[in-house]
């Protein structure tokens, strides 16, 4: 293995822990409706913007906790 690849691998493996602990955090978020937003009325505009806001940080983890993973997945497949 060369040097590239075991610091490409050591890069890819911490976007996956990073991005993982983001993920759990956003799902807890969700799970426990702790929205970040002022107001005190749903279904108003600030709390469709809130919520959007969380869907989307939850959308740009996921997609770079996959890029991650896919990085290692190359990396280990080229070993053999």
């Amino acid at each position: 293995m060369t040097t590239s690849s075991k610091v490409c691998l050591a890069l890819a493996a911490a976007g996956a822990a990073f991005c993982s602990v983001k993920l759990f955090g956003f799902i807890r978020t969700i799970q426990q409706n702790r929205l970040e937003w002022e107001g005190t009325a749903q279904f108003t505009r600030e709390h469709y913007i809130a919520v959007g806001r969380a869907y989307n940080q939850g959308f740009v983890v996921g997609f770079f906790l996959c890029f991650s993973l896919v990085l290692i997945a190359i990396i280990v497949g080229t070993w053999y």
